[in-house]
């Protein structure tokens, strides 16, 4: 009969459970005793006849000295004291007492069994805890890379076609570097160079590269056209007996792929020894897994290829959008320098003007295309002015002109509806407003004029007064030049026609190869060189004059 005397502790304390364990070990009862102001029982397992009835356990405990080491006492022949000490989740000690009639060598082999399965505890739980140390490895690496994809998809959420190859390859790359444990990550373009010929141009992230050896590495791989990546661990390149170019020894390479065009290569170089497992479960830590470039990261590599692939074919189509818009808008213009051969390149020639105009004054990429694109649309409304107004040799009347300044709303109105020129509006109606509020159509003064419109007015004046008509010759740059300074701050925006001057050596490049001009500079000057040469002596001359006045 399994017997609690009235101070034990509930049936599921882990004591109970322990000494049940040890009783059946030794086949005999346990005593269960705790050190508070002293060695006191607190509750017995097992059948009588209980170690307290046979002998004075206190006695025996207090004799025994080290309460932290087990204790082994031969009462007689037939009988074994043993104590052991527990260790509990108290701040009293504790120790299990049982009287044993197994001999001494018995016990010792029943001891010898016990430390046997506990040494294999111990490396089970050493095994299993190495093995939750990889889980956690695994984990980490998860999140890791849960957190880069969703960076990731933030920049593609935020990603427009404004947005360069290049910028956001930065984004998504340097970040991978650090998630696939490589030193460099590097970006390979094809692009013009300044020999007009292709060019591998490379940028990287992480630990400087040899970029000449990224261009090798390409020139081996390009020509197998695959959208798979190569992977090499060895230093030696796959399926052949080159070693890798200089300063790599590891590495693995994807082309970006889209529709059967490749837009670049993402390369992973020399894989980086830092102790983490990126991915899989392994017995050690110097696994391949963390010694080599494997499938997770090769996964990741060609995940992001695709993404900047698929970039930057948008790129690529929303660049042949625009080559198809302007072409467009040139055969527009050509209908209506048709109509007026002595304007023939003129929208062109604003147009550039314009651009240099908008990049001097640090107007970004997307805004300076836009500015160009106006420019060739800007005089679009003449098409409903009268060709005889048009054509007219002489000085207009005050009707014809009236008829000439509706040619702004006229472009407005032509162009309105159509969604692709949305952005040319303002700089369509707005070109002849002037900032003192004297211009047209709506009398606008200063900032109330759009930023364009103040833009296209500086260069459509110049070329306007350098161009020539049936009329009359077109004016000297220089007078021209002198015109814009003294109208700067009332008729034009002082700002626009001081970026203006700071361009002023490549308005005058397209102003003396002008269809209108060439002619005249070829007989008035030996070369092109000394026609610009003598016209920027010219218009510095002007700007002098100007100032000292």
């Amino acid at each position: 009969m399994s017997v609690i005397n009235n101070v034990q502790m509930q049936s599921e304390h882990p004591l109970m459970s322990f000494a049940r364990k040890i009783a059946d070990c030794f086949e005999s009862s346990v005593e269960i005793w705790q050190l508070t102001h002293d060695w006191v029982q607190q509750f017995t397992v097992g059948e009588a006849p209980y170690p307290s009835d046979q002998c004075d356990v206190h006695f025996y405990i207090r004799k025994s000295q080290n309460d932290s080491e087990p204790f082994l006492l031969s009462l007689d022949d037939d009988r074994t004291l043993f104590l052991f000490p527990v260790e509990v989740e108290t701040r009293f000690k504790t120790v299990a007492v049982g009287i044993s009639r197994l001999s001494q060598t018995d016990l010792l082999r029943i001891l010898l069994k016990q430390d046997s399965q506990l040494q294999r505890l111990e490396e089970r739980n050493e095994s299993q805890a190495s093995q939750i140390d990889l889980y956690a490895a695994q984990v980490t690496a998860d999140f890791e890379e849960m957190t880069w994809l969703r960076a990731l998809a933030d920049q593609l959420g935020n990603c427009t076609v404004e947005r360069s190859l290049n910028s956001l390859a930065e984004s998504a790359l340097e970040l991978l570097g650090d998630l696939i444990h490589c030193r460099s990550v590097a970006l390979i373009t094809p692009e013009l160079g300044t020999s007009n010929q292709l060019e591998l141009f490379v940028q990287s992230w992480g630990e400087e590269i040899n970029e000449e050896s990224c261009r090798e590495l390409v020139k081996h791989w390009k020509k197998s056209e695959s959208s798979v990546p190569v992977v090499c661990n060895d230093g030696i390149i796959p399926n052949s007996d080159i070693r890798c170019p200089a300063g790599i020894q590891s590495y693995i390479l994807t082309a970006l792929m889209k529709d059967g065009k490749t837009y670049g290569w993402v390369a992973a170089l020399n894989k980086k020894i830092t102790g983490q497992i990126r991915t899989h479960f392994h017995d050690q830590m110097d696994s391949a897994s963390e010694l080599e470039f494997g499938t997770s990261e090769a996964t990741l590599i060609r995940s992001t290829a695709n993404i900047l692939a698929t970039h930057a074919k948008n790129l690529d189509l929303f660049e042949q959008r625009q080559e198809l818009l302007i072409g467009i808008i040139r055969t527009m213009m050509n209908s209506l320098d048709a109509k007026d051969p002595y304007t023939c390149g003129h929208s062109d020639r604003v147009a550039q003007y314009a651009r240099i105009i908008a990049e001097k004054m640090q107007l970004s990429d997307e805004e300076c295309n836009d500015i160009f694109v106006t420019g060739l649309v800007h005089d679009i409304g003449k098409v409903g002015v009268p060709d005889h107004i048009l054509k007219k040799p002489g000085q207009l009347t005050k009707e014809e002109f009236a008829e000439i300044k509706k040619h702004p709303e006229i472009g407005y109105n032509i162009l309105k509806n159509l969604d692709a020129f949305a952005y040319v509006l303002p700089g369509v109606l707005h070109h002849h407003e002037s900032v003192d509020g004297s211009g047209y159509p709506y009398q606008l003064k200063g900032d109330e004029i759009p930023l364009m419109g103040r833009i296209l007015a500086v260069a459509d004046a110049y070329d306007a007064m350098t161009s020539t008509r049936p009329y009359r010759d077109g004016m000297p740059v220089k007078k021209a030049v002198s015109i814009l300074l003294e109208g700067a701050g009332t008729q034009w925006d002082k700002v626009c026609v001081d970026a203006f001057l700071d361009g002023m050596q490549q308005i005058l490049e397209i102003t003396i190869e002008s269809d209108q001009q060439k002619d005249h500079y070829l007989k008035k000057y030996p070369t092109r060189a000394h026609a610009l040469q003598s016209e920027i002596n010219s218009v510095q001359a002007a700007v002098k004059a100007a100032t000292f006045v």
